[in-house]
């Protein structure tokens, strides 16, 4: 996880700083729908998610805050799922890892107000 968030941290701003992060999967279509497994960091001015690598292939997906209408989070059965919902096609988020995504949601519902 160490070098995905320093990643993360090579492409930030000069005044940007990562506030909370998640463990999760993007969902996400390569001919057919698929999960990526990355880092969702929540910045002082957007979200990036990180995937993890696979061979060459980068998939780094950046959301402006002000692009965003809502987030929100929904369980089903065992799983929780994260949308994230603005003027683009709805990204969906799943097979969360980390403990704190209430906490998440809830920060970044306080920066779309």
């Amino acid at each position: 996880m160490d070098k995905i968030i320093n990643e993360i941290i090579n492409i930030l701003d000069e005044d940007e700083e990562i506030l909370s992060s998640l463990r999760c999967s993007i969902r996400t279509f390569l001919r057919t729908e698929v999960y990526r497994p990355g880092i969702l960091a929540a910045t002082n001015k957007r979200f990036i998610f990180y995937a993890y690598n696979l061979g060459d292939a980068k998939l780094i997906e950046v959301i402006n805050y002000e692009d965003m209408y809502s987030i929100e989070k929904k369980k089903i059965l065992l799983k929780e799922y994260i949308t994230i919902k603005g003027n683009f096609e709805n990204v969906l988020f799943s097979n969360i890892l980390s403990d704190n995504s209430d906490e998440f949601i809830d920060f970044v519902n306080k920066i779309l107000d």
